[in-house]
């Protein structure tokens, strides 16, 4: 498998890993620790075939020059180059689309000197071949080692007939100011995904409310609506086990949607975790358990409760 195959299959890997673990805490009991566990794996994973990818692999043919890497896949003919030129230093500037690394890096970049343009290579290799050909497009790469890429450069000339350039000990490019930005766009992105997860796993609601015929509690993943008809029985517990999470939010303050336990099988729950009393309503359609914001509020809504049926 090459490089950008193993490089696609992570990234597809890591997508379906996040999606999976996401429906795991959704829809199963998994408890909150593993969910974050598989989320450090499922960042981690991309990481490991872009430790050990093996740079950029060129082919000089009959007519054209193959070069290979991640994201990479070119093919110029040699009578498309306009002119070659070798460098001792190089600065990639950004990455648009592609892999990057420390000093590896290949796909889309863009800096100062050529706009937009393709590279593939390692910046701690003295040795910079630099292909302009038709249609306004640039290729930067090396490969394994200064020696190889110099051979390539040699066997480039004489193929494509083009007598190139040689540049020595110049000066790097300026950084351009973009990385900074990008810098700082990426660490907001994940700052802000980071708010969005603590905000639905972290926080929630329990609203409940008598209507003039029925009963109506409001939570996530809990939307019930308990005509008073239909109620059996209305009870007052205190420390009752809830058991397991089947699907619904088992965050730090609130449990809510559908859960399982010994005593009831699968059942609905919306409680503030910090109150020791609950109502257990007992009706046609199963068993729904909840409670207000304290104690007080909770025997107090259970009693008005009551006086309706």
């Amino acid at each position: 498998m090459n490089d950008t195959a193993k490089v696609a299959l992570t990234i597809v890997g890591t997508m379906v890993l996040l999606i999976a673990d996401l429906l795991l805490l959704i829809y199963t009991d998994m408890s909150i620790s593993l969910f974050w566990v598989i989320i450090v794996i499922a960042i981690v994973l991309p990481l490991f075939p872009l430790v050990f990818v093996r740079g950029s692999s060129a082919e000089l043919n009959l007519l054209s020059m193959k070069v290979k890497a991640p994201f990479v896949n070119l093919d110029i003919a040699y009578s498309d180059i306009q002119s070659l030129e070798l460098r001792t230093k190089f600065s990639p500037g950004v990455r648009i689309w592609g892999y990057g690394l420390i000093h590896k890096g290949s796909g889309h970049f863009d800096n100062r000197e050529f706009g937009t343009y393709t590279f593939s290579g390692d910046t701690r290799i003295p040795a910079f071949i630099v292909v302009k050909y038709t249609g306004n497009n640039v290729l930067v790469f090396n490969t394994v080692d200064e020696e190889r890429t110099r051979a390539i450069y040699e066997s480039l000339k004489n193929s494509s007939g083009k007598s190139g350039s040689e540049v020595y000990e110049g000066p790097a490019l300026p950084k351009s100011h973009r990385s900074v930005y990008v810098g700082i766009a990426a660490v907001g992105i994940i700052a802000v995904v980071a708010i969005v997860i603590f905000a639905v796993f972290g926080m929630g609601h329990v609203n409940a409310s008598l209507e003039n015929d029925h009963l109506h509690v409001d939570a996530v993943m809990v939307n019930e609506n308990i005509a008073y008809t239909d109620i059996t029985d209305v009870e007052l517990r205190e420390n009752m086990d809830y058991g397991s999470r089947v699907a619904g939010l088992g965050g730090s303050d609130y449990l809510s949607g559908k859960f399982k336990n010994s005593e009831f099988g699968t059942y609905r729950l919306a409680v503030h975790k910090n109150v020791s009393e609950c109502i257990l309503v007992k009706y046609s359609g199963g068993v729904l358990v909840f409670n207000l914001g304290s104690n007080a509020e909770t025997e107090l809504f259970r009693a008005d409760l009551s006086a309706r049926l």
